[in-house]
């Protein structure tokens, strides 16, 4: 068990780091940009982060407002965490 778990947290980091360069290099309305939020909404739901998973799928619809309420249950910003 502890193995997926550090498995899982590795992956988030992958997540994390091409989120942040798709919406650097594509815009944060691009379709890769999307794939990538729906890739990670997925795993934070196997890692049992139903919340923050939910957070992030929504995320695209509300991007061109800035939603500045995106924040983790443990408060991170999960645009860029």
């Amino acid at each position: 068990m502890s193995e997926a778990k550090d498995e899982y947290g590795e992956a988030e980091k992958f997540y994390q780091r091409a989120l942040y360069i798709r919406e650097q290099t594509l815009g944060p309305e691009h379709s890769g940009v999307s794939k990538v939020l729906e890739n990670y909404s997925i795993l934070l739901r196997k890692m049992g982060r139903e919340s923050d998973a939910t957070r992030l799928k929504r995320r695209p619809k509300t991007s061109q407002v800035k939603d500045p309420s995106l924040k983790g249950e443990r408060g991170e910003n999960l645009e860029l965490s």
